[in-house]
């Protein structure tokens, strides 16, 4: 009896909970939903330091809602005060626009404006070498002015022809200097070298058909070696890799592609049967090929222009690396329309017609004529106009005086100026090299789009260095004797040093 009554007291008030859950639905004439409140209504008004109250009802079911609003904060308005000086506080009075509240506020000072720039500025004494020198310098304020030191400008060491110790790779070396400023002598750091290793590996044991053999990178400097590796032991019927390099006559690896642009080949012949075994393409110089253990010899096809390769190159199993040396000569005849120069190519022959200046005379100067003489022409792309052109020219000369016997510069001028203005520029400069119009547009050929830009020109005929830019940085070029040395560093890779 109980248990009934129980059971009867759940059921209704089950159907008691759906029947209020239907009506709170239909109160609203909707299903249940998110309360969406529009048209806020104020109730109690905001103040600058106290919230309010806000009232709006829903758009769905019409339930209304209450909620609190921020304090307005206080609107300050600047009525007065003091302003701050360089050094002293200054002070800011405000007041409320809507409750009246005031306040002042303190004003950091605004510290010293100090110019770096004349009239404000006036030198007390120069810096030197090793002596701080001292300025004056002014705020554009109030006024106040404060010494200020300048740095010490440190030695400038010229060169000396006296070393005190060799530098090695590891080891630093030293030399007897004299500054350019104060004529102080000392003795200076002439920093380690580090290894210069070399790009082919060396055979230290060659591999044979009984036992594996080792190879490794040597140090041209010194006796030390890197990247040791076993080279297997030679086996019937096993391609072992082989190496191909494409160089010139001065050991450097030559890049460039072959005659009119197309790839440079290899053909690999049996030395013993005459028969070709296989090809490979040269690629920025160098190439692998698989090759069996035997006897071969290797031709090339496709050697770039001015180039001459030999009649074939011998594989030996002592080396893993065949130098494959092809010899450059200038190209006689001027150069057809649209020819371009790169780094490693060969020259065509051209003329210029030099202007008389300094005492120098003109007339027509051949490239060919100057190779018969010389061990090396630079080409110098300038102009009247380019400010780092004509800061360059004094280390130029300089350097040029001491290696005249052995090279040639002719200072090109591609742009559309007169004789008469080119002649007046050198002779103010005191050149005594070749001094030329572009005759033979030769700045369309190198591509010239920096000014200065130096070309080198070795024996050969064959364009050994571009340096498109000033060779020199422009905060070094007051110093003679740094511009000075950086173009005897390029005359001494290719000439010798006047007696």
């Amino acid at each position: 009896m109980k248990r009934s009554r129980i059971i009867l007291l759940a059921a209704l008030c089950g159907a008691l909970l759906f029947s209020l859950g239907l009506f709170a639905a239909c109160a609203g004439g909707s299903k249940e939903h998110e309360h969406v409140y529009r048209n806020w209504e104020t109730l109690v008004p905001a103040t600058c330091t106290e919230g309010g109250s806000e009232r709006a009802k829903c758009t769905v079911c019409g339930e209304e809602t209450v909620r609190p609003t921020d304090p307005l904060g206080h609107d300050m308005v600047k009525t007065g005060g003091t302003a701050a000086t360089c050094t002293e506080e200054g002070s800011e009075a405000r007041k409320c626009s809507r409750c009246g509240a005031e306040e002042t506020v303190t004003l950091d000072p605004l510290g010293h404006l100090w110019s770096a720039s004349t009239p404000t500025v006036r030198l007390l004494s120069a810096a030197k070498c090793e002596e701080d020198g001292e300025r004056v310098v002014t705020c554009e304020r109030c006024g106040e002015e404060v010494n200020v030191p300048i740095p010490a400008l440190g030695h400038s060491w010229a060169e000396e022809e006296t070393v005190l110790s060799e530098p090695t790779c590891t080891e630093d070396g030293s030399r007897l200097a004299t500054c350019v400023r104060c004529k102080t002598e000392g003795s200076v750091r002439i920093p380690a070298l580090g290894h210069d290793w070399e790009t082919a590996y060396t055979i230290d044991r060659p591999a044979t058909f009984e036992e594996a053999g080792e190879r490794s990178r040597h140090c041209s400097r010194c006796e030390e070696v890197t990247d040791r590796t076993e080279i297997p032991k030679l086996e019937e019927g096993r391609p072992t890799q082989y190496a191909f390099r494409l160089v010139r006559t001065n050991g450097e690896l030559l890049e460039i592609s072959g005659g009119n642009g197309a790839d440079i080949k290899g053909h690999v012949v049996d030395a013993e049967t005459g028969e070709e075994a296989g090809t490979f393409t040269i690629r920025k110089g160098k190439a692998v090929a698989a090759l069996l253990p035997k006897s071969y010899y290797v031709t090339v096809e496709g050697v770039p222009a001015g180039y001459t390769a030999k009649e074939r190159y011998e594989v030996d199993w002592s080396d893993p690396t065949c130098d494959m040396v092809l010899t450059g000569a200038l190209i006689e005849g001027e150069a057809p329309a649209g020819t371009s120069y790169a780094k490693g190519s060969v020259m065509h022959d051209f003329s210029v017609t030099a202007i008389a200046m300094n005492g120098t005379s003109g007339g027509t100067v051949k490239l060919s004529e100057l190779l018969a003489e010389k061990q090396m022409v630079m080409l110098n792309f300038w102009y009247i106009g380019c400010q780092f052109c004509r800061y360059e020219f004094p280390g130029m000369e300089a350097a040029y005086k001491q290696y005249a016997e052995d090279v040639a510069i002719i200072a090109v001028d591609p742009n559309d100026e007169s004789v008469e203005a080119i002649r007046a520029f050198a002779e103010s400069c005191g050149l005594t090299f070749y001094v030329a119009k572009d005759d033979a547009g030769l700045a369309a050929a190198f591509k010239v789009g920096v000014f200065p830009t130096t070309v080198v020109i070795d024996r050969e005929g064959v364009v050994s260095e571009i340096h498109a830019s000033a060779l020199v940085n422009p905060a070094d070029y007051a110093d003679l004797a740094y511009c000075t040395q950086r173009f005897c560093d390029i005359f001494e890779k290719y000439a010798k040093r006047k007696d």
